[in-house]
């Protein structure tokens, strides 16, 4: 049979294909198999997502999605058996004592206890975690399964010898700091200075950031202010000349010379401030020298303001945290026990409601607990970085997040607010007359024109400063240097765009929170007529500010020697703080 004698089965009305015959099978020259290859062969199928050996679509496409990695703790396993082998009965067996027996190699990793083997003998363990059947075992027959809580972290904290210096250094200037605040200066009436500040208002706020060493008029009166004024000064001018800016950028050298001037600059403000509070006391007869008297208590002032910027410094040198913000924190805490016993007493002689000063405990704690999540919140987004081949290693491929803060600014917009409507109650005051007094009215702390202007106020300066201290483009242009970007969003100009739309959005929130938690000493002034302490938000933000500093920074000490931290989350035992 040849093919010119091949026909259709009888009653077939298809149309004959003759697969693979060449262009006689009118289905072309390859009939639909395509040219010579591996999807041209019988049998040979191609996996799903091949691309030929390209990188295909599935691996291009960064991964989404929850990942325990970042959070996985790894711990050094003992064993039961291991510890009945090596330890007598009513021993208490701890990090060290496993250490020093060769159960654990490794003194920076922590210790998980598990049940494997028997255990008859009362042993008291102390270990970072315990498995259920271990603890069980243990107590069976009678010992105790101890694990590390607040007063371990505390211990921790002084086991490292770096650490526990830092420590030390820094009780020991905050001590000299609060002595240094009781110490007079020479010819200032104390007594009369004292009443002058019982009034409270914008004296009362002032004498915050002095921790009560301007109300007596001590050697430290100006405190950090001096210091806090240049320093603000400083961060505009390099805002405002690109020289400036340049230096800052220009490494190490730049900055100390920055450092230098600021603190020439708190020289002169710490001067001109002196000057200025004497002739003040002057005319309100507290101070009654004469010149050289006057020139006494300038330079005396003036090198307390020196010696307080000194002691800032070497305590961010040498110990733990911000020093002028601990200087601050201190001189705040400091007035709390003043502050409950003048309550106690107005509470003994019956001019201050329990119930009233109830509920103002409870606005306090929740305006703590709201000033906390003020300065922890933060705005996370997503940052792929693409692979980089360089040389035999590939850099990059990793997932990240850019954090952007909800109060960026911090208080500042606070004391920026506080100090531009001071200006125009200071100014109204020269003029004796009806208009005079007009403006003295209304630009009075606690009018209803002077909350409008303040809350304005601290929006405007939290937008303000947060796009001093902010800059979207360079971080753009930095995501774009090394390859990263936002899921969804084009590096470059359109992720500058974005990053300061997200910032706008939730600088919005942080402001307007800012600005309730200002009001709140107007609050508890005007409605609950409480005047035996000075709760203001400002006081709150710093402390809250600084004190999460400084245990974060105590944490991350502990962290790199792998002990617990004392700010420990809630998957956590024990803690100072838990979330």
């Amino acid at each position: 049979m040849s093919l010119h004698e091949l026909s259709p089965a009888p009653g077939s009305r298809k149309k004959k294909r003759r697969v693979g015959q060449g262009v006689g099978s009118g289905r072309g020259k390859t009939s639909g198999k395509g040219h010579k290859g591996q999807k041209a062969r019988a049998g040979r199928q191609v996996r799903p997502g091949f691309e030929g050996g390209q990188m295909p679509l599935i691996r291009r496409i960064p991964k989404r999605g929850f990942n325990n990695t970042r959070f996985a703790k790894t711990y050094q396993v003992v064993n039961l058996e291991s510890l009945v082998t090596r330890f007598e009965s009513g021993a208490t067996v701890g990090f060290e004592e496993m250490y020093d027996a060769r159960l654990i190699r490794k003194d920076t990793l922590p210790v998980k206890i598990l049940a494997g083997g028997e255990i008859d003998k009362a042993l008291t363990v102390k270990a970072h975690a315990f498995s259920a059947q271990a603890r069980e075992k243990i107590e069976a027959t009678g010992g105790k399964a101890e694990g590390i809580e607040v007063i371990d972290s505390f211990r921790d904290a002084f086991k490292l010898p770096d650490l526990k210096r830092r420590i030390l250094f820094t009780l020991g200037a905050l001590f000299i700091f609060r002595l240094g605040a009781h110490i007079p200066t020479p010819g200032i009436d104390s007594e009369a200075m004292s009443q002058l500040f019982d009034g409270g208002g914008v004296l009362g706020f002032l004498d915050i950031f002095a921790g009560g060493a301007l109300r007596r008029f001590s050697l430290f009166a100006l405190g950090v202010a001096p210091y806090i004024n240049s320093s603000i000064v400083m961060q505009l001018l390099v805002v405002i000349f690109p020289t400036l800016e340049k230096m800052q950028k220009e490494g190490e050298e730049g900055r100390k010379k920055i450092v230098q001037w600021t603190r020439y600059g708190a020289v002169f403000f710490a001067l001109v401030q002196a000057v200025g509070m004497t002739f003040w006391l002057r005319s309100l007869g507290i101070f009654s020298g004469q010149l050289l008297d006057g020139m006494i208590v300038v330079s005396t002032v003036t090198a307390g303001s020196l010696i307080v910027m000194w002691f800032g410094e070497e305590i961010s040198d040498h110990g733990i945290g911000n020093g002028i913000s601990l200087l601050i924190f201190a001189g705040i805490v400091a007035r709390v026990p003043e502050a409950i016993i003048q309550s106690w007493r107005m509470i003994r002689l019956g001019e201050m409601n329990v119930l009233v000063l109830l509920i103002a405990l409870a606005l306090m704690v929740g305006v703590i607990a709201g000033c906390i999540m003020l300065q922890e919140g933060q705005r996370r987004l997503p940052v792929q970085y693409a692979k980089r081949v360089v040389g035999n290693k590939i850099y990059g491929g990793q997932s990240t997040f850019i954090p952007l803060k909800v109060n960026q600014a911090g208080v500042i917009p606070i004391i920026f607010a506080s100090s531009v409507l001071l200006f125009p109650y200071s100014v109204a005051k020269f003029f004796t007359g009806d208009v005079g007094l007009f403006f003295q009215r209304i630009f009075a702390p606690g009018s209803l024109v002077y909350t409008l202007f303040y809350v304005a106020f601290i929006i405007f300066f939290s937008y303000f400063y947060t796009a001093v201290v902010f800059n979207p483009a360079d971080v753009a242009n930095n995501m774009k240097k090394y390859g990263g970007f936002i899921l969804g969003i084009r590096p470059g100009r359109p992720t500058s765009e974005f990053i300061e739309k997200v910032m706008s959005r939730i600088t919005l929130g942080g402001a307007v929170f800012l600005a309730g938690v200002a009001l709140v000493p107007n609050l508890m002034t005007q409605f609950m007529g409480i005047t035996s302490f000075y709760f203001g938000g400002t006081a709150v933000l710093i402390v809250v500010g600084v004190a999460l500093d400084t245990v974060h920074q105590i944490e991350g000490q502990l962290l790199m020697r792998h002990y617990e931290g004392i700010l420990k989350r809630k998957d956590k035992a024990g803690g100072l703080l838990r979330f």
